[in-house]
């Protein structure tokens, strides 16, 4: 039986389970440029999918056991197949992407434009993804293919797609893992492409996908959108909305703007969704990202100003603002616990390190710092003892 997108749900590795529909955090764009832009790439892709035998799959369309979900890999929908052994369809899907960390250029959130095709077409993909890219960048110079050189195989199948090869990539910085143990691994392919103006950027993966188990092997393509859009304006992902919106205001209260602005839309997205900071899950999530916006915006009273050009941000106000209260209050507590614990290892001679006041009581490493060097026993090691 062939599974794909449609008849066939995944769960989503590491508690990346942010939900929300799909593309909603640019669905109010206002700029019209970037809206005919961003329809005429989306348009070309499923276009060219069409052309070469890339059924597309919107990610809206899933039959999902649980509501419409962010993926953090083109190949998110069909891991559950994968791992069992069984095959799936070629197809194309246009999916929102979350990403706890965000990637060179890329955002942590984003739209993922993918493919999935069996292993036996990697040359096929890998010359599509091509193509797709010297459509979106007319006379930007080739595509260059990077990958490890221990991978003589995918030398071999860029050398097919007529991509000239750079392996001089770090071998750990093209390996994947997919979940359950090393059942799912990863090889890849970085896709780097030249902006109008020179600038080299990746613009997206080509990854062969094995399940070590059933010895089945596809590949899976991913290219992120809004970073080719701004590749075609060159520019950086601040020249986007909504990230400039929100850069612009931020501008005056911080020097990392780029951060901000990017925790910014993530959480404005994530809060969106309904859900709320908590231990789980997309709350899990949640709750680490309003933390570090607290760490990289201090003046918390700033944040309905930053929050505000964003999509959805006016409601978000409420649950950031609530979650660094809590936070505030947690901390506080944790400190004061902290101290009682250094006080008490300071009585029977043991050293007490910041990496152990992180681990024991979850304090950031500024804070830790801060309790060791007010008990009045902390070091230039930072040992406290």
């Amino acid at each position: 039986m062939i599974l794909s997108a449609r008849t066939y749900t995944t769960r989503i590795w590491r508690a990346t389970i942010a939900v929300a529909p799909c593309f909603a955090f640019t669905e109010r764009v206002p700029e019209r440029c970037v809206v005919d832009e961003r329809t005429s790439a989306l348009a070309a892709f499923g276009q060219l999918a069409a052309e070469r035998g890339y059924p597309v799959q919107p990610a809206a369309e899933l039959p999902l056991s649980r509501p419409p979900f962010f993926v953090n890999a083109s190949v998110t929908p069909y891991l559950d197949a994968m791992a069992a052994g069984l095959p799936c369809a070629r197809s194309a899907q246009v999916q929102p992407c979350f990403r706890m960390r965000p990637l060179a250029a890329l955002p942590r959130v984003f739209t993922m434009l993918g493919m999935l095709a069996p292993a036996a077409d990697t040359t096929r993909v890998l010359a599509d993804c091509a193509a797709f890219l010297h459509q979106m960048l007319p006379g930007a110079g080739p595509v260059l293919a990077a990958c490890a050189a221990t991978d003589a195989d995918l030398i071999d199948r860029c050398g097919e797609a007529g991509l000239p090869v750079d392996a001089s990539a770090d071998e750990s910085a093209t390996r994947w893992q997919y979940g359950l143990g090393n059942r799912l691994v990863g090889r890849g392919v970085a896709l780097v492409a030249t902006t109008p103006g020179g600038a080299r950027f990746v613009a997206g993966t080509v990854t062969v996908v094995t399940n070590t188990v059933a010895l089945t092997d596809y590949v899976e393509a991913g290219i992120g959108l809004e970073p080719l859009l701004a590749a075609r304006q060159d520019a950086g992902l601040l020249a986007l909305p909504p990230w400039a919106a929100v850069a612009e205001a931020a501008a005056a209260l911080t020097s990392e703007v780029l951060r901000v602005a990017d925790l910014v839309v993530a959480v404005a997205t994530l809060a969106g969704t309904g859900t709320a900071p908590g231990p789980h899950g997309g709350g899990y999530l949640l709750r680490r990202l309003i933390a570090e916006l607290g760490s990289a915006l201090p003046d918390h009273a700033a944040i309905a100003e930053v929050f505000g050009p964003a999509p959805g941000g006016a409601e978000a106000v409420p649950v950031v603002l609530a979650e660094l209260a809590r936070r505030a209050e947690y901390l506080a507590g944790a400190e004061r616990r902290a101290r009682r614990w250094i006080r008490r290892a300071h009585r029977t001679g043991r050293p007490v390190t910041v990496q152990d006041l992180t681990a024991t009581f979850g304090l950031p490493r500024t804070a830790a710092t801060l309790v060791l060097q007010s008990a009045g026993t902390a070091t230039s090691t930072g040992v406290a003892g």
